[in-house]
């Protein structure tokens, strides 16, 4: 059996789907059942990263896991307890959501925190894979309120291209990794098909919408006040302006074979996120 950590998420969820139709016996992890709505059909299990005495129910008759959590100053903490129960309750392999450019030295945290988790996974003794995706299409979610009200967004991206992935490659790549044999103590870099930078994306949206959508390029001090306002967390937003310093120099434009090797298909390009998205930026969802 497969468990699914983190399955009320983009990328978990999208796991926990594509495992279902394709008829494999999976458990989905959520901390809180009452928002496990969509998943009919699949056993439910509610456990806290936070609370080590929680994992080992949840682990029991587990063969293979996909470990995600939503970023947490306590990743690594949450990640080794998580870890550790699962080596100790005889699971074999875990594929694990890691970020582009996890490194000790990484002056972003995020990517020293997942650096930090991909060595205990390693050293833990359970086969391991880990997934490397670069800045998920989803994240222009963010951006529909100022799309649908005012047709721009900003960020402080200059014009550097990004090779963008959307999340359900991403958990493409890991069903395919959980399910066929062959991709244990890999590190795949999981991007899109093409590198596009923010005004490049803002032609996509304003050719799928039919309307005018602008890219504002905003200096990192206006980007800062702005996630701020929107209710982030200080460090997440340190964090989120690290990323957005690294891709702005073009470092994100690297296009991967990874979706197209493993899933053997491409990568879902920009302009086909906006469609199946097309509500949301439209303000009809």
């Amino acid at each position: 059996m497969i468990l699914v950590t983190g399955a009320n998420g983009r990328t978990g969820r999208t796991v926990l789907e594509i495992l279902h139709r394709r008829g494999v016996s999976v458990r989905a992890m959520v901390r809180d059942a009452a928002k496990a709505t969509g998943l009919a059909g699949t056993e439910i299990v509610v456990a806290d990263l936070s609370k080590p005495h929680t994992l080992p129910g949840v682990l029991a008759g587990i063969d293979s896991v996909y470990l995600t959590s939503a970023p947490d100053p306590e990743q690594v903490t949450l990640h080794g307890n998580f870890i550790r129960a699962a080596a100790q309750a005889g699971v074999r392999y875990i594929v694990r959501h890691s970020v582009r450019g996890a490194d000790d030295n990484s002056p972003i945290k995020i990517a020293r925190w997942h650096a930090a988790s991909q060595r205990e996974l390693e050293l833990s003794g359970v086969a391991w894979t880990h997934l490397q995706p670069v800045f998920n299409m989803q994240n222009f979610l963010r951006f529909a309120s100022s799309i649908r009200s005012q047709g721009t967004f900003s960020a402080p991206m200059r014009d550097g291209a990004i090779s963008m992935v959307d999340a359900r490659d991403v958990a493409s790549v890991a069903v395919e990794a959980l399910t066929i044999a062959g991709h244990e103590g890999q590190t795949y870099l999981v991007t899109g098909p093409e590198p596009l930078t923010f005004a490049g994306a803002a032609q996509e949206l304003s050719n799928v919408l039919g309307r005018t959508i602008r890219y504002l390029d905003v200096s990192p001090e206006q980007a800062r006040a702005g996630m701020l306002a929107a209710g982030m967390a200080e460090w997440y937003v340190q964090d989120m302006l690290g990323f957005y310093a690294f891709y702005a120099t073009g470092a994100g434009a690297y296009v991967s074979d990874v979706v197209p090797r493993i899933v053997g298909r491409p990568g879902r390009r920009f302009r086909q996120f906006v469609e199946d998205h097309r509500a949301a930026f439209n303000g009809s969802a």
